[in-house]
């Protein structure tokens, strides 16, 4: 949120862009891929080590993304000192989450990642170890 601060207003002003796949400057169009995958990959090495199967980091790790998208826009539009609000959201977030990690190591937590790629794929989002 700090890296983004001075930039606010640029951001806001591409929001509309932002969420439009068809869009050249979207997060989700086929011209920001590799910065896309490139941000996903990051999300998967910090969950490396956690003993997780690799469907559940590559789940996790686009959660976080998308999470990390949601308190992007949140912020850009925060008018409480300090973007408080979206500081908040981000603590909240990560309380809810972190703490589920462990699950998705067990076979119902592993079930869950295969339902929830085999949902996104249906959806035409591939979800998968490789990201490449």
């Amino acid at each position: 949120l700090e890296s983004i601060a001075p930039h606010r207003a640029i951001i806001a002003s591409v929001i509309p862009n932002l969420v439009d796949p068809r869009d050249p400057l979207s997060a989700f169009s086929q011209q920001t891929r590799a910065i896309r995958e490139r941000s996903i990959a990051i999300f998967a090495r910090a969950l490396e080590g956690e003993g997780l199967p690799a469907e559940a980091i590559q789940v996790t790790a686009h959660a976080l993304w998308l999470l990390q998208l949601a308190c992007m826009l949140v912020f850009v539009h925060d008018d409480t000192p300090n973007g408080t609000r979206t500081h908040s959201l981000v603590d909240d977030g990560l309380d809810l989450l972190v703490p589920l990690l462990p699950f998705l190591g067990t076979p119902p937590g592993r079930a869950l990642c295969e339902r929830v790629a085999v949902a996104l794929a249906r959806a035409g989002i591939r979800i998968s170890a490789d990201p490449t």
